[in-house]
């Protein structure tokens, strides 16, 4: 029985869409009837968003590590996520329109994102 099987990236930093990638590659000489696509969901998010992530997150990398490192830390915090994570929740709601619409457009049996 074949399969649709969608992996998704974000293109920041490269170790997420290396991943996608190589697994991708492997997957696709074993094919076995699958359809296997690649996609980076940047690609189907708004204009500024998708314009913005990559620059921000490669400026703090390179400039202020230690800020990343504190936020990144911070997010998973047990008595910081409660209050983080409902207005995460909104504020990607509103980037990814046309992903969500290209995901469930899709029908795929599989998404696997590397990047969360």
């Amino acid at each position: 029985m074949s399969s649709k099987v969608l992996f998704l990236y974000v293109n920041a930093g490269y170790g997420h869409r290396k991943v996608a990638e190589a697994v991708y590659q492997e997957l696709s000489k074993r094919q076995n009837g699958h359809q296997i696509e690649i996609f980076d969901a940047l690609e189907k998010t708004n204009f500024l968003f998708r314009g913005s992530y990559s620059r921000f997150y490669h400026w703090m990398v390179m400039h202020a590590s230690w800020l990343w490192g504190f936020c990144f830390s911070l997010t998973g915090a047990p008595f910081i996520y409660p209050l983080i994570s409902p207005l995460r929740t909104i504020w990607n709601w509103f980037q990814s329109f046309e992903l969500r619409r290209y995901l469930q457009q899709g029908n795929y049996d599989h998404i696997i994102f590397t990047h969360f």
